[in-house]
């Protein structure tokens, strides 16, 4: 082996692997990004990096498959408002106002947040308005450049850019970040057609909501169509998911 070695050393190992199980005390040795193998006598004399793992435990990294990543930039922003309030605030208000230079930021926030609390792989259910390929440029940018492994579960723009994205940034299905679409609440017509942008760019389409109180049939994130809601918080469904 030629690459950079690192070993996590003396640790309490919890494989997920049933032909491994559980070590009490034992070494991980990895080699560039690849684990080479697993068991009280991995040790490597020479590795390039060691970590003391003695008194912890070592697991692979936990999977959260429902985040927003893009909305990291507004943390603590209505904390004390109900789920209306929200919509009307964040959705409704502030996202739409976001620039892509905001839309990394809060990508990249979300992204190492993910890694320091052990969490290193993410499905980003980004329901931000993207109304130009740099918006959804800059939140790309930020998850390749941070190193979490990340579905992109792409919505909120038209699908002319999800195209864009997926014939010119994520063409591939074993990079670190990947694609899928974000398959939002609405009628039955407009889920078969996201269903079938999905399937066209024979990517996963990741099932958000079905449906919201007040929610117009037609309404999704990728097209609008219907008699408008008569609540406060339809609307901001309404203006979150249609623009």
């Amino acid at each position: 082996m030629s690459g950079r070695h690192t070993l996590i050393a003396g640790g309490h190992v919890l494989s997920m692997d049933p032909a491994i199980g559980e070590l009490p005390c034992a070494d991980v040795l990895v080699e560039d990004d690849v684990i080479r193998s697993v068991g009280p006598d991995a040790g490597d004399a020479d590795a390039d990096d060691r970590i003391d793992a003695r008194g912890r435990l070592v697991l692979p990294g936990f999977v959260d498959t429902h985040r927003h990543m893009w909305q990291a930039v507004l943390r603590g922003c209505g904390a004390d408002q109900t789920l209306g309030e929200h919509f009307e605030t964040v959705l409704g208000a502030l996202g739409p106002r976001l620039t892509p230079d905001d839309l990394y930021v809060g990508n990249a926030l979300s992204a190492l947040a993910a890694l320091d609390a052990g969490v290193t792989t993410v499905q980003d259910i980004s329901n931000v308005g993207k109304p130009t390929p740099e918006h959804t440029d800059a939140l790309l940018d930020a998850l390749e450049s941070s190193g979490v492994r990340c579905v992109f579960a792409y919505g909120m723009g038209p699908a002319q850019d999800a195209r864009r994205v997926r014939e010119t940034r994520l063409g591939t299905d074993d990079a670190l970040v990947t694609m899928a679409i974000n398959a939002d609440g609405g009628g039955d017509g407009d889920g078969r057609r996201i269903w079938s942008l999905a399937r066209d760019l024979a990517v996963p389409a990741a099932p958000h909501v079905r449906g919201a109180p007040g929610r117009s049939p037609g309404c999704t994130g990728w097209a609008c169509s219907g008699p408008a809601p008569s609540s406060s918080t339809a609307r901001a469904w309404r203006r979150a998911n249609c623009g």
